[in-house]
């Protein structure tokens, strides 16, 4: 996960997504961190039924602890109790209708590299830190991990990604020794073709995805750029070792627009969805997954800044449509369903669909789809004479009561729309805007911020 998100908010009214996809349109995934847990967790079961079901979402990604897989050093075995919790949670998830991305992280103690624990990263003191590079003596082990999934979940069609973010110190440090600029992708290329040669053993066929980056960095001991870290790969013969790749194009801190569609604050060491093609050209025949990618409702900890509910619920919306653009990019994962923490709390991250009490944002609409908002009007008003604009808001699940909708109007010779009156749905879904006049006819749209509009009907005077 990146550590900082942009902050400055702009661009209410994005295209919709409600429009036909195109057959090469990125299918939609979603995060949730607790099907990942080491022990069984009574809630998940409710968030894989709406993740199938009302969310509609296609692929998930789940983070397989290596330490807890693997918590002692061979010959010592797999935690069972750990492992057989994930295929729970995996078969659950297939039988809903969404494939599971695994990636494994976190290096085991015993198969850390204890060489580097006497120079850690600013603010960490001496001493084992799970993102300190694996031991080479140990890399074997780690492909060994990778034969052992295939062995217990090639069965679900799995598809298995190459670590996370191994282009930032949190997750493999360091990234730059000295007489070692490229030690971070050098690191990565040698479990990369261990984790593959593992999982092809067991599983031929099986999809191996690499990359993961961050969308920045800065080419030092703590983060390499995703665009050099994709070019040492290639450089280095890593294509052979994988079949798709993958990336996290949140965007960066810094960035005068947090919008999708602007550019990153510096494009040379940056790819987000502005600049996507940068990456998608190092690999052009890779199919590529986005495995990591929102915006948070409020600042959280670990520097992201919030935007509004409307706005996330509008940048989702554009994201999806930029992306269904790459024929390469097979599926863009949202992080995640819920947020992990109410908003008052120090440690909570607010980029779910839903708050932490469960409670809807604007973006669960915006991602699930199926949204209708109608508006019927009148054909003809006389001159002054009040009229009503009526309709009704609705998705999948049926009417959707208690929702802000604004009614936007225009004249034949203006171009923008102007903001006339606000109302909310009833309990039954429908809405009414009264005490309408006009002195000429006029056009009316309304709008569910971020999510829908109604058509637009054109109400003459004579």
């Amino acid at each position: 996960m990146l550590c900082v998100l942009c902050g400055v908010c702009a661009g209410l009214f994005l295209p919709l997504l409600g429009q036909p996809e195109t057959a090469h349109a990125a299918a939609r995934g979603i995060i949730e961190n607790r099907l990942g847990q080491a022990s069984p967790d009574p809630a998940t079961d409710a968030i894989i039924a709406e993740m199938g079901g009302g969310l509609r979402a296609r692929w998930t990604r789940i983070v397989v602890d290596w330490r807890l897989a693997q918590p002692q050093e061979p010959p010592a075995g797999y935690d069972d109790a750990y492992l057989a919790n994930l295929d729970a949670a995996i078969s659950k998830l297939k039988a809903a209708g969404v494939r599971v991305i695994l990636t494994p992280l976190y290096v085991p103690q015993w198969a850390s590299d204890r060489s580097l624990w006497s120079s850690p990263p600013p603010s960490f003191e001496n001493g084992y830190q799970p993102f300190y590079a694996p031991d080479p003596d140990h890399v074997t082990d780690f492909g060994k991990l990778g034969g052992e999934l295939a062995k217990r979940f090639a069965k679900y069609g799995v598809l298995y990604e190459c670590w996370n973010e191994p282009n930032l110190f949190a997750y493999l440090y360091p990234q730059r020794r000295a007489g070692a600029p490229d030690f971070g992708p050098r690191t990565y290329l040698n479990m990369l073709k261990s984790f593959s040669r593992g999982i092809k053993a067991v599983q031929p066929k099986a999809t191996v995805i690499a990359g993961a980056n961050t969308p920045y960095a800065g080419n030092n001991a703590l983060s390499t750029s995703p665009q050099r870290f994709a070019a040492y790969l290639k450089q280095h013969g890593g294509a052979k070792y994988f079949d798709a790749y993958s990336h996290h194009p949140y965007q960066v801190g810094g960035s005068k627009n947090p919008a999708p569609d602007k550019p990153p604050y510096n494009t040379r060491n940056s790819v987000t969805l502005y600049n996507l093609q940068q990456l998608l050209r190092v690999f052009p025949t890779k199919p590529f997954y986005l495995t990591e990618y929102g915006y948070c409702t409020r600042d959280t900890f670990n520097g992201f800044i919030g935007v509004s509910e409307v706005r996330q619920a509008s940048y989702l919306r554009k994201a999806y449509a930029m992306v269904a653009r790459h024929r390469q990019v097979k599926a863009l994962l949202w992080f995640l369903v819920e947020d992990t923490g109410p908003y008052d709390s120090p440690s909570g991250f607010f980029s779910g669909l839903s708050k932490y009490d469960g409670s809807r944002k604007l973006a669960w609409f915006a991602f699930a789809g199926g949204n209708r908002l109608s508006l019927i009007a009148p054909k003809t008003v006389p001159r002054s004479k009040q009229f009503s604009l009526t309709g009704e808001l609705s998705n999948r699940e049926g009417p959707v009561a208690g929702k802000k909708l604004l009614l936007l109007a225009r004249s034949a010779s203006q171009t923008a729309w102007m903001t006339v009156a606000r109302t909310s749905t009833r309990s039954d879904g429908t809405y009414s805007f009264g005490l309408l006049s006009q002195m000429a006819t006029r056009s009316y749209c309304v709008k569910w911020l971020g999510v829908t509009q109604s058509v637009t009907r054109k109400v003459l005077t004579p």
